[in-house]
């Protein structure tokens, strides 16, 4: 059952070309920097890949970026994050995928995959 469709569920966060307030540049929790005006980023909406896409210049030895929204799973469904990365030049870097898994209490649920390779 798609819950999308049935429950009207919200999955996607919004595209980087409605803007870049709710994108972090930090660990993605409210009041954090985002990349809104950020100097190494640009909106590319013609990239040939991506049809639009965020463009950033890595400066620092970690660079993260975060959607600082929630995204409700229901019990018994499961969330599936997934990114694709586009290496324009230099060195390839490496990329680490991550969720943050919290109940309604705002508190970590322990046992859940967080992060991958």
């Amino acid at each position: 059952m798609n819950k999308a469709i049935t429950d009207g569920l919200v999955f996607m966060p919004p595209a980087f070309a409605l803007g870049l307030t709710q994108w972090s540049s930090e660990d993605g929790t409210p009041g954090s920097a985002t990349w809104d005006g950020a100097g190494n980023a640009a909106l590319v909406p013609a990239d040939t890949d991506f049809a639009g896409a965020l463009e950033i210049q890595k400066n620092d030895s970690i660079t993260s970026l975060r959607y600082m929204g929630e995204t409700t799973v229901l019990p018994g469904c499961y969330l599936q994050v997934t990114a694709r990365v586009k290496a324009v030049s230099g060195n390839l870097p490496s990329v680490r995928i991550a969720a943050w898994a919290g109940d309604v209490a705002n508190a970590n649920v322990p046992g859940v995959v967080q992060t991958g390779p």
